[in-house]
């Protein structure tokens, strides 16, 4: 998958790819002491957790991806999927709820003054 920019915070289960964010996200495989990782195309950084002394190690710069990143990337994708998948049902719906209401409400046909027989004259 080709992208620009990766956001990873385990800590709320944010997985962001160029922009497009997924929260609650399975975090298996991200190693403990990750607090961010931040990629932006050719090079990013990885951010630690602070220890229960408040110290952390200091932010490293990373010029490839870590292995783990692709499954972090691969729920990414599959969290995507599904939300293209359920806009595309919610708007099924909605059509058809239209069409229902539509049909429902549409205006009773009348005739018109001119479609009216002529008198006798």
């Amino acid at each position: 998958m080709e992208f620009s920019k990766l956001t990873i915070v385990p800590e709320d289960g944010m997985i962001s790819i160029d922009g497009l964010s997924y929260f609650e996200l399975s975090m298996t495989g991200v190693p403990k002491d990750i607090h961010a990782l931040q990629w932006y195309g050719k090079g990013g950084e990885t951010e630690y957790k602070a220890d229960d002394y408040g110290d952390s190690k200091p932010n490293i710069r990373i010029d490839d991806l870590p292995k783990w990143t692709q499954k972090s990337i691969g729920v990414w994708e599959t969290a995507n999927k599904n939300a293209i998948e359920a806009a595309a049902n919610e708007a099924a719906e909605a059509a058809e709820i239209a069409r229902l209401l539509e049909a429902e409400f549409k205006p009773e046909e009348r005739p018109l003054p001119e479609d009216f027989p002529k008198p006798n004259s």
